[in-house]
């Protein structure tokens, strides 16, 4: 479920998708994916930080400014993704 719920974040572009969106696309309700993370030792909110994190490192890579990433990644203010990225 790990790798199923990492590809449906993974395949929208811009803001990532929210929980319910997620358990949506899997046909699945939100408890359900919940507890199924959970049995994996895993959370919605860890593997939407892990994705967020490897797109914001691609995307600074390209040459965008911090200001474009975070508006990218769906961020309401930079510093924000900033003290984010820094986690």
């Amino acid at each position: 479920m790990t790798g199923a719920v990492r590809d449906a974040l993974r395949r929208r572009p811009g803001p990532l998708p929210t929980l319910p969106e997620v358990a949506g696309d899997l046909g699945r309700s939100v408890r359900t994916l919940s507890r199924r993370l959970d049995a994996e030792h895993s959370s919605f909110r860890a593997l939407a930080d892990e994705v967020r994190q490897a797109q914001a490192e691609a995307l600074l890579t390209t040459g965008m400014t911090t200001d474009q990433v975070a508006q990218r990644l769906g961020y309401a203010e930079t510093s924000s993704f900033i003290r984010a990225f820094g986690r």
